[in-house]
């Protein structure tokens, strides 16, 4: 059997991060066995204000396991942070800028041919053409969890996101078993065991 090539997980979206934070289940992204990145800008969206629901949560979660979830750092993500620290607003639209460079480089990061599986909730990630890649896989929150509890990584999907709705998010649920925008390179994320997600596109 051929080898699949490795999986990398990559939030471009604070969305889905404080989802399963306000939920208290973070910890089921470690449960991939996979590359954890996390855009710089995104990370500061999570975290500038601490005492927002799932604030702090997901600062833990990512200093507390740095060999398994990176920050991915960007040339805008260190200049709004320098601009930050000096008392100034570094301005609008950073996070899309952020997200785009990120992914317009992601290759010294990954070989290019590895599959890149993005989690998001926001809709604007269809905006950002550094996505439109053929090894790009998107899916929501809720598509995540499902294809987590298909394979048997989760008991139950329905049970995690009532812990993320009870605590006052209500992400839509989309891409469930579906092919993302034929655009974008028409793939599913059909994970194949606990250890290995599959990262194969399909038509």
């Amino acid at each position: 059997m051929e080898n699949k090539r490795r999986l990398v997980l990559v939030f471009p979206d604070s969305g889905p991060l404080i989802s399963l934070s306000v939920g208290g289940h973070l910890d089921l992204l470690l449960r991939l066995n996979i590359p954890v990145f996390i855009v710089d800008e995104v990370f500061h969206e999570c975290t500038r204000d601490l005492s927002k629901p799932g604030a702090l949560a997901v600062k833990d979660f990512v200093f507390q396991n740095p060999d398994k979830v990176r920050i991915g750092q960007t040339f805008v993500g260190e200049m709004a942070e320098r601009v930050r620290k000096e008392g100034g607003s570094p301005g609008r639209g950073l996070g899309e800028a952020a997200i785009a460079e990120f992914f317009a480089d992601i290759d010294r990061l990954i070989d290019s041919k590895d599959p890149v599986l993005i989690v998001f909730e926001d809709n604007d990630i269809h905006r950002i053409n550094a996505v439109v890649r053929g090894n790009v896989h998107l899916l929501s929150t809720w598509g995540l969890l499902k294809g987590m509890e298909r394979v048997g990584i989760i008991g139950s999907a329905e049970d995690v996101w009532r812990d993320i709705s009870r605590n006052g998010r209500n992400p839509q649920r989309a891409f469930v078993d579906q092919e993302s925008p034929g655009v974008y390179g028409g793939s599913r994320w059909p994970p194949e065991d606990r250890k290995a997600p599959s990262s194969e596109p399909e038509a």
